[in-house]
């Protein structure tokens, strides 16, 4: 968020703006993925939903660099696997 806030704190206004901006393509994503009972378009909408994940990656990932330039150093480690654990329990607590 710092490239956005540019020095000063951002309104709560502008951060539900680009928290709609940023989550209305999943939403409708979701509502064309459930309507979709044709197994070439499923598999369409999931190579593209792989495709935005790896985009997000390839952009992360000089981000989270410390300054040897590793990029899995112990606190990157650490923050991936506690948001898989995090994922993990969403879904064993969504299963259920």
């Amino acid at each position: 968020m710092a490239p956005l806030s540019k020095g000063e704190r951002p309104s709560l206004a502008r951060l539900a703006a680009l928290g709609l901006i940023a989550g209305a393509p999943a939403i409708l994503g979701a509502f064309i993925g459930a309507l979709a009972y044709n197994p070439e378009v499923t598999a369409l909408l999931i190579g593209i939903g792989i495709g935005a994940l790896v985009q997000v990656i390839v952009q992360l990932v000089p981000a989270i660099r410390d300054r040897a330039g590793r990029a899995l150093y112990p606190a990157s480690v650490a923050g991936i696997l506690a948001g898989v654990a995090v994922l993990y329990v969403t879904g064993l607590v969504v299963s259920v």
